[in-house]
């Protein structure tokens, strides 16, 4: 005879997949692994960092993973830009592309008021000046993924017109 309350508490314990919770992804773009490195120990511990070294690279895992909450990315890059990478999700005809919160982060001191401007014309919804600090980065990614939540709702609830 077994003892069936063992095996009821061996089962119990065991905690499905479905509960897993899993972090939100954001797509980090920068071609200087330091600058890379510095932002991902940032955020990693509440956040799944994707990683990619130019705005080409990005914008193929950012076509590919439909799971990204948020895009941050550097100005300065090879390949494809962080000007080109917004244009280019800007005008994406894909609703959750084109939609997706991007912050853009620059070291530029001495140009940093006109790429701001600029970044943030594009359609970036935020902008980040390196360095910085480890809880403002935190803070500004959390904010764009509450933005991104609240468009996918948003668009949950929108009900056809007939």
């Amino acid at each position: 005879m077994t003892d069936s309350s063992s095996n009821l508490s061996a089962e119990s314990s065991a905690k499905p997949a479905a509960l897993a919770v899993t972090k939100p992804k954001v797509l980090v773009i920068d071609d200087s692994r330091i600058v890379h490195a510095a932002i991902k120990k940032a955020i990693k511990e509440e956040f799944e960092v994707l990683d990619a070294y130019d705005g080409e690279e990005g914008w193929i895992m950012l076509r590919q993973d439909n799971e990204i909450q948020v895009v941050i990315t550097d100005q300065g890059m090879p390949k494809l830009d962080g000007f080109g990478l917004i244009s280019r999700v800007r005008q994406s005809a894909v609703s959750r592309i084109n939609e997706i919160p991007i912050i853009m982060v620059t070291g530029a001191e001495e140009e940093q008021v006109e790429i701001s401007e600029k970044a943030l014309d594009m359609g970036a919804t935020d902008f980040l000046t390196n360095p910085f600090e480890n809880n403002i980065i935190r803070a500004r990614v959390r904010s764009n993924i509450n933005l991104d939540q609240t468009n996918v709702s948003n668009k949950q609830l929108t009900l056809p017109t007939i």
